[in-house]
C-alpha cells in the first residue's frame, strides 16, 4: 500500500494544533483548567514543562499523520469539507471514547472531560480544514 501524504500539510496541521492547544489552555480555559487542578491533589499547582509540551506535539505530529492517512486513503485529494467530517468522526470515534473511559475509570473531575474533549475537537478540525486546505 502506498500513500503520499503531503508532510508539508502535516507539518503546518502540527503547527495549529500546537497554537491552539496552547492558547486553549494558557487563555480561553486557563480559569476552568486552574480551577479543575485546584481540586485534584495529585496535580494541584503543578504545570506542564517543556518535557510534556514536547510530548504533546509529538503526538499531534502522529496525529496529524493519521488524519492526513486517512484523508489520502478516503478521498485521494481531500477538500476542507472532507478534512472537517473525517477529523469530526476520528474525534468521536477515538478521542471522545477513549478520553471518557480514561477520565471516568482515573475518576477525575467531570470538567476534565469537557474541557480536554472540547480542545481535542478543535484541534482535529483545525489539522482537517488544513490537510484539506492544502488538498
Amino acid at each position: 500500500m502506498h500513500f503520499s501524504i503531503n508532510f508539508v500539510a502535516v507539518l503546518a496541521a502540527t503547527v495549529g494544533a500546537a497554537v491552539v492547544s496552547a492558547a486553549w489552555y494558557s487563555f480561553i480555559m486557563a480559569g476552568p483548567v486552574n480551577a479543575l487542578r485546584a481540586g485534584d491533589p495529585t496535580i494541584r499547582g503543578r504545570q506542564p514543562g517543556p518535557p510534556l509540551i514536547l510530548l504533546s506535539v509529538l503526538a499531534n505530529l502522529v496525529a496529524a499523520f493519521v488524519l492526513a492517512v486517512l484523508l489520502e486513503s478516503l478521498f485521494g485529494t481531500p477538500g476542507i469539507g472532507d478534512g472537517l467530517l473525517v477529523a469530526a468522526l476520528a474525534w468521536l470515534g477515538f478521542s471522545a471514547t477513549t478520553m471518557t473511559v480514561i477520565q471516568t475509570f482515573g475518576f477525575r473531575a467531570p470538567g476534565f472531560l469537557w474541557v480536554d474533549g472540547a480542545q481535542w475537537l478543535i484541534v482535529l478540525l483545525v489539522m482537517g480544514a488544513v490537510m484539506g486546505a492544502f488538498g
